[in-house]
């Protein structure tokens, strides 16, 4: 019969909540991954585990996210002066 026993040093599958706690996203956020069919699991006995190198595959696919520098607006200055809408005295 084979060895199941894994090292006690790391741990080879998570939960979804240990996953999105060493991923730094919500729990909902896996469950996300996990049926857009990014993230494979194992299940069975109703419980999800995720295997440490489907962690480490998409960590891999991930980008970073660099927003887009927006153009600035020109400010209106209407320093003793008003818009075509005069102001009531």
């Amino acid at each position: 019969m084979a060895n199941l026993q894994a090292s006690e040093d790391v741990q080879t599958t998570y939960s979804v909540a240990e996953a999105a706690k060493k991923l730094g996203v919500s729990d909902t956020a896996v469950y996300r991954q996990i049926y857009a069919g990014n993230l494979r699991v194992l299940s069975g006995f109703g419980r999800i585990r995720i295997p440490l190198s489907e962690l480490e595959k998409l960590t891999e696919r991930l980008t970073t996210y660099e927003p887009k520098p927006r153009p600035r607006r020109k400010l209106r200055r209407a320093i003793g002066k008003f818009t075509k809408k005069e102001v009531p005295a």
